[in-house]
């Protein structure tokens, strides 16, 4: 199970900062429009999933089964947003 959630923790950790990068490492027009606030709630939080994640990789954590799940999704569905993203907003431009 540590392997596996150091897997989950890895993927989540890349496929969140390639999103990062995919949303704010260009102009987009939606993200210019949203208030600022809302722009520096995003960040903030993808920063922080992004950091728990590598922190979790760095310290090789064994958590519960139920949690390694919850991480294997996490890093699953990021990864599966940032392809989405960069298919659909970033290579189509």
């Amino acid at each position: 199970m540590v392997i596996v959630n150091f897997i989950a923790n890895l993927l989540t950790t890349l496929s969140v900062t390639f999103f990062i990068i995919g949303v704010f490492g260009r102009r987009s027009k939606m993200i210019e429009q949203m208030p600022l606030a809302e722009q520096y709630f995003l960040r903030f939080a993808l920063s922080v999933l992004a950091s728990g994640s590598l922190l979790n990789v760095l310290t090789f954590s064994a958590p519960h089964p139920t949690e390694v799940v919850l991480n294997l999704g996490v890093g699953l569905l990021f990864t599966w947003a940032a392809y989405f993203h960069w298919k659909y907003f970033v290579a189509k431009k």
